[in-house]
């Protein structure tokens, strides 16, 4: 049983939102349905925005937390992504150590390591924070800070994995992705205008199959 956290929204079964959702990548199957239940809550609020009844509840029959809800926004300021990247992993720890421990596997991205007063390479498990000064993307400043929050608790006992992917572009086979995120509009964005930028770059991505397969 695959417990969603979805934030409440105009409408009103939010089971039909996951399922028009995963019907338009064409990977909606109809044993799906009875298998996956709602939780209506937002990860910015306390205790995900659900009544102490209610997490205490979660706790209790969850197993395993998979944790990639994320405000990624490259142009906001730390302070306006924090709530949902810091404080939201915070009580996603809170909820892993209730009434008894699940392991936790966070999804955090490769740009928490690129500080500008950080060593040249950077291992898996290297803690990034000691080089946050050096990390002048808010986005990436969100995901250092709740990365050692994780750390924290998998030293106070909690299993814990982080991973951090680059770029997370489209399936490898169908091709299909996420029309809004970066790699997409900077794409749309050349075509439109018919010109693009000569930088000596190499973009570095993953596709969104290979990462879902590799953190499951």
């Amino acid at each position: 049983t695959v417990y969603c956290l979805l934030r409440p929204g105009t409408e009103s079964d939010g089971r039909a939102r996951i399922r028009r959702a995963l019907e338009s990548w064409g990977i909606w199957a109809p044993s799906f349905d009875g298998r996956v239940e709602i939780v209506a809550g937002d990860i910015e609020q306390p205790r995900l925005g659900l009544s102490m009844a209610e997490f205490k509840g979660l706790s209790r029959s969850i197993d395993t937390i998979f944790h990639c809800a994320a405000s990624v926004n490259w142009s906001a300021a730390y302070s306006g992504v924090r709530s949902a990247n810091v404080l939201g992993t915070g009580e996603i720890l809170r909820l892993a150590a209730l009434s008894r421990r699940k392991p936790v596997h966070f999804v955090s991205s490769v740009a928490a390591c690129f500080s500008t007063d950080g060593p040249r390479e950077v291992g898996e498990t290297d803690d990034t924070l000691s080089h946050l000064d050096g990390i002048h993307l808010g986005y990436a400043r969100s995901k250092c800070v709740a990365e050692a929050l994780v750390r924290h608790a998998s030293e106070r006992g909690l299993p814990a994995t982080i991973y951090r992917p680059s770029l997370v572009c489209g399936d490898s086979t169908t091709g299909g992705s996420n029309t809004d995120d970066l790699l997409s509009r900077l794409i749309k964005g050349c075509i439109q205008m018919g010109c693009a930028p000569d930088l000596d770059w190499v973009v570095d991505a993953c596709p969104v199959d290979y990462v879902a397969e590799a953190i499951v």
